[in-house]
């Protein structure tokens, strides 16, 4: 698999419906194996999408001291769903 279809497999985790689409496929077969991948594919598109929020979250209270610790939470809870989104996808990508 060339990195050109990696990349574009995990945009389409990330931002399209393919984990939902995936999982209500494999369960109409009946195939429980992917069934859990689809649902930790599922699980990731989450996280990721928490991740932004919380970025944003973060951006936009940048500036206000009062929150600054809060902010740093944030972003390192964040930071870490980045991650771990990522490591999830990247493992469970070659069952797709």
């Amino acid at each position: 698999m060339t990195y050109l279809q990696t990349i574009i497999k995990i945009l389409t985790i990330y931002f399209t419906s393919f984990p939902y689409d995936h999982y209500n496929r494999t369960s109409q077969e009946s195939n429980f194996g992917l069934n859990g991948i689809s649902w930790a594919l599922i699980y990731a598109q989450q996280q990721f999408w928490l991740a932004i929020l919380g970025s944003i979250i973060f951006i936009y209270n940048k500036k206000n001291i009062e929150y600054f610790y809060f902010g740093m939470a944030i972003l390192l809870l964040s930071l870490f769903l980045f991650i771990d989104s990522l490591y999830k996808v990247i493992k469970f990508i070659k069952f797709v």
